[in-house]
């Protein structure tokens, strides 16, 4: 497989060790009145995964991008899923980006 050199592989690379927007579905601790913690704290996933799994859901629903069920040509599946996954997250790392701005 080759080395992507796109814009997006390029600045997935750079965002995504400098900021990964917080956390996207934050949970504060929830405790009785006597203080005791029965929910602790949770601040689930990062804005960035959550911002890269709605841009790989757009990038599923089109059908021509996805080539579930064939096993012809599995490493080029393989392949394809990975640069996929790489171009969600640099659509999230453009996302937060922006939001900068």
């Amino acid at each position: 497989m080759t080395q992507d050199n796109s814009p997006l592989a390029d600045m997935a690379g750079k965002m995504s060790k400098q900021n990964d927007g917080g956390p996207a579905f934050p949970i504060p601790n929830a405790s009785d009145m006597d203080g005791y913690v029965y929910a602790p704290q949770s601040e689930g996933m990062s804005l960035r995964d959550w911002f890269a799994g709605m841009a790989l859901q757009g990038f599923l629903s089109y059908s021509d991008h996805y080539c579930a069920g064939s096993t012809d040509a599995g490493d080029m599946i393989k392949g394809f899923v990975l640069e996929t996954a790489q171009d969600a997250y640099a659509y999230a790392d453009a996302m937060l980006e922006a939001r900068q701005k």
